[in-house]
């Protein structure tokens, strides 16, 4: 070989152990025959000529570092041999680089066109490679067209039309790689004006529009894009491990979920499921490792049973190893009408801590109309602080290594200490999850469709103060409310300096039922609202804010849209009961951005983040086939209190971006669904709504795969919200029951042992997944409950 600093030819060239004039061994310049199969080309290629076979032959391609390579991870690169005829690609694992001499090498056997294929420097962009290599090993793309499909709607953030907070996330990523240290050097980074670090150039070092047009004109191989195979490498068996950093930029990756990068998702390393659906857009997603997957959740094991003082009625959330829950009752409690919430070591299943509160019957009833007064809702553990509601009417913040309170701030009744003024005239309740974002707290408080009226709060993390508060119930029909304007009679007097009040809107009830979602692009929450108190329940649309979703500013609590369930979305004409219970769901879809929830009324809808307009909607129990629900489900019953859709949509629902699909528990507490035609999940396409499992037959079309556990257990619902791991989604049910199923076919993998026969009362609402664990409580009875760790053997 040439010695250092003169191999710098213009063309490709052979170094091997033979002549290669005698051997008939020919070399020159190529083009890439495959342009649109990658985007990790370096930008040369060789084309090899000869006998089938010929003695092991090293090649050599050069490469300019400043131009077509820019944008690639060079120590990521390998040559890819593709026949003549293009009839087969192989990968050279035998083949590297020189970065300092700037060259591609490989060794080789056979002709050919050679070439170099490596992985993006950009962290983001390599991450949706990753998730869509990881997909496709689980679920092999069949044809071009669906290789191409499923590249697509992973690089879809790459497609949209302003790129700007895209290009602040990578710019943001390549500073906290800079920060670390790990695996890198100072000469890594692009450094712009007044020292900032730049984000990674993309591949080819294209601008955003140009790489647009780029991944547009993709058409991957049948097997994917080349540099797919790269994540797998026999020399450094990574097998998805998560790019080496610290968890700063890991966190970064995280907040950039919303991107839908992750298709299932590969990275951060970060297992932790801290609030509930895991995270602020509630994609029920889990992050992280985990070897659960398809082929191994049949090896999940009960690995602890832990008995809790009273029955689970929420989700857990699991933090540093840690796994919080409350009881929604707590026999502990002097009154027995508190509840406990408990911390949990995972990998010993050791009760580590306890916080347990009272709830006074008298003067006023402490707890719900249901007969919980302890806690019914998710907490958050975000910067080292338990933020949880109780069904007492207050908002808990606890230190998470102790469990003492932090601070305690009263949304029941008037709380001068924090800024808090508003009375309910009937008990509010704390039924939401609270979300924790940008240090403030975001939660609904209120009480069904009871003779109160329904709040949002805003408040400081830190101190439990009020920041800002939304009335859900109009004031007029001519104009939306504005923050920190209540009605006069739940804010007596004084009132903090930013608040005013105006004469009671006409209606009350209105409470906020479900959990705060955030998007971070748009600065905006989004909670679904319950019925408002209706004379009579006359028939849908309610009055506003009622049974709809709400979007508002994060910052001031601006109203900025509302959508609201008509008519047409019930499955029984005299539907009317019908709040939506389930928590909005947010994600990327064709680079917009999107909120999906669903109501009681049975239906699930696609709404735009920014205005809340409708993409699609659907109604999700099935009918016969002359349109009336199905036996067991009277269509002109009329309960006493109204026409209450008890078998609708309680859950939220989990979103795959890999496979561009929603799982959406159905079936509410009453245990009412007809189960012979109506499935406790439904599996959708993220576009249509439609179903995404194989179905058959027409009155109704029933999943094929699933069955069981679907169809098979008479009133058994889906009254949980559905969990996701790698290729599979779990399941809860009122069986009592917790289900692994494929998430690509609906396939059973695995069913949860210990849980008991039914009883009334007896069920489970969801899983959290952290690592290889999963883990989820249950409600025995109404004193008694227990919450399961199952870890894969």
């Amino acid at each position: 070989m040439a010695s250092t600093g003169t191999i710098r030819p213009p063309a490709p060239f052979l170094l091997g152990a033979v002549d290669n004039k005698a051997s008939g061994l020919t070399v020159q310049a190529a083009e890439n025959p495959l342009p649109t199969a990658t985007l990790g080309d370096v930008g040369v290629a060789a084309q090899v000529s000869g006998p089938d076979q010929f003695p092991l032959t090293v090649l050599v391609l050069p490469y300019h570092p400043a131009a077509a390579a820019a944008g690639i991870d060079m120590q990521s690169v390998r040559v890819f041999q593709i026949a003549s005829d293009g009839s087969s690609v192989r990968v050279a694992w035998h083949s590297g680089v020189n970065t300092q001499e700037h060259y591609v090498w490989a060794e080789i056997r056979g002709p050919g066109v050679y070439l170099p294929v490596g992985l993006p420097r950009d962290l983001l962009l390599r991450d949706a490679l990753r998730s869509v290599a990881r997909h496709r090993l689980f679920t092999p793309t069949a044809t071009p067209e669906e290789a191409r499909a499923l590249t697509a709607s992973v690089l879809a953030p790459f497609l949209a039309e302003d790129t700007r907070p895209l290009d602040r996330l990578r710019e943001e990523t390549a500073l906290l790689e800079s920060q670390s240290g790990v695996n890198t050097r100072p000469d890594d980074f692009q450094i712009g004006s007044g020292g900032r670090v730049l984000a990674f150039p993309l591949p080819r070092g294209a601008s955003p529009a140009d790489f647009r047009a780029r991944v547009q004109g993709l058409a991957p191989l049948a097997a994917g894009l080349l540099e797919e195979v790269l994540f797998t490498t026999p020399d450094n068996g990574e097998r998805f491990a998560p790019p080496s950093a610290t968890a700063r930029w890991e966190a970064t990756l995280d907040r950039g979920r919303h991107l839908a990068l992750a298709a299932p998702r590969a990275a951060p390393a970060s297992t932790d499921w801290w609030m509930y659906q895991h995270d602020v857009e509630h994609t029920g997603l889990a992050s992280g490792l985990s070897d659960i997957s398809s082929t191994t959740a049949g090896r999940l094991r009960l690995r602890a049973t832990i008995p809790l003082d009273g029955p689970v009625i929420s989700v857990p959330v699991v933090a540093g190893g840690k796994v919080y829950i409350g009881t929604g009752n707590s026999t502990t409690a002097a009154n027995r009408s508190g509840g406990t919430l408990y911390k949990i070591d995972l990998a010993t299943a050791a009760v580590e801590k306890t916080f347990t509160f009272d709830t006074p019957v008298s003067p006023r009833p402490g707890g719900s109309r249901q007969g919980y007064a302890g806690i019914g809702a998710s907490p958050a553990v975000i910067d080292n602080r338990v933020y949880v509601s109780g069904l007492n009417g207050k908002l808990y913040c606890l230190d998470a290594a102790t469990l003492t309170p932090v601070w305690v701030t009263d949304l029941r009744n008037p709380d001068a200490d924090h800024g808090q003024p508003v009375r309910h005239d009937v008990p509010a309740e704390g039924w939401c999850c609270p979300l924790v974002v940008n240090g403030r707290v975001y939660v609904g408080f209120g009480e069904g469709e009871s003779d109160t009226f329904g709040f949002v709060y805003c408040l400081d993390a830190a101190t439990g103060k009020g920041v800002w508060v939304f009335c859900t119930n109009r004031f007029v029909s001519a104009a939306h409310n504005s923050p920190n304007v209540l009605p006069q009679s739940a804010a007596p007097p004084p009132l903090p300096a930013a608040m005013s009040t105006l004469p009671d809107p006409a209606m009350k009830g209105v409470s906020v039922w479900s959990s705060c979602a955030y998007d971070a692009g748009l600065n905006r929450i989004y909670v679904g609202t319950g019925n408002s108190t209706r004379a009579d329940f006359e028939p849908v649309p309610d009055d506003f804010y009622g049974t709809g979703v709400l979007s508002l500013d994060a910052t001031t609590g601006a109203f900025k849209a509302f959508f609201q369930v008509q008519p047409q979305d019930n499955y029984r004409p005299l539907d009317n009961d019908i709040d939506v219970a389930s928590s909005p769901t947010l994600f990327t879809r064709n680079g917009r951005r999107v909120v999906g929830i669903g109501s009681k009324s049975g239906a699930y809808f696609l709404l735009a983040a920014d205005d809340l307009s409708v993409l699609a909607r659907r109604q999700m129990l099935p009918y016969d086939q002359n349109g009336a629900p199905f036996p067991g489900i009277d269509p002109n019953a009329v309960p006493p209190d109204g026409a209450e859709n008890t078998f609708g949509i309680f859950g939220t629902a989990a979103v795959h971006p890999g496979l561009g699909r929603l799982f959406i528990g159905l079936g509410g507490y009453g245990g009412s669904i007809d189960s012979s035609t109506t499935p406790f999940l439904r599996v959708v396409d993220w576009d249509t709504l439609a179903d995404a499992w194989a179905t058959a037959g027409t009155n109704p079309p029933k999943y094929v795969v699933p069955v069981p556990p679907l169809y098979s257990t008479p009133r058994e619902t889906g009254l949980s919200s559905p969990a996701l791991v790698n290729d599979v989604v779990l399941v809860a049910t009122t069986r009592p029951a917790l289900y692994a199923l494929s998430a690509s076919t609906g396939l059973l993998l695995w069913t949860a042992d210990g849980m008991g026969p039914p009883t009334n009362g007896n069920y489970v609402v969801g899983p959290a997944v952290s690592g290889n664990d999963v883990i989820v409580g249950q409600a025995k009875s109404r004193t008694t409950g227990f919450l399961y760790i199952h870890t894969l053997s």
